[in-house]
């Protein structure tokens, strides 16, 4: 609270602030919310859908296990292999560098006018 002439505290808020700004200001600020929400959408979405890929993952390889141990598959016809696995590692990386790219590039647009 900042302290007023009379001694008395005057509170000042976000929102007393929010109603001085302008129209490109307003425009600016919803535009600036609007790319946070969009952000946090998107990894939102990255993480579920890897969350289900990592799901299954594991339910395969807790069916390459049960086959393996009931002797109804040989340890060489996994479907769970070390490939499987690096092509899973390489494809979250660049799911994560894609995804880095397109958030900055939202947040953090060029400017138009060359400066």
């Amino acid at each position: 609270m900042a302290q007023g002439g009379d001694g008395k505290g005057t509170r000042v808020s976000l929102a007393d602030e929010e109603r001085e700004l302008n129209v490109e200001d307003e425009i600016a600020l919803r535009e600036l919310q609007l790319r946070i929400t969009t952000a946090e959408r998107i990894l939102k979405l990255f993480t579920i859908a890897n969350g289900f890929v990592l799901a299954f993952v594991v339910v395969l390889l807790l069916a390459d296990w049960f086959l393996i141990g009931k002797g109804l598959a040989k340890v060489d016809q996994r479907v769970v292999d070390k490939e499987v696995l690096m092509a899973l590692l390489g494809a979250t990386t660049i799911q994560v560098g894609a995804i880095m790219f397109s958030i900055s590039a939202y947040l953090f647009p060029k400017k138009q006018d060359g400066g």
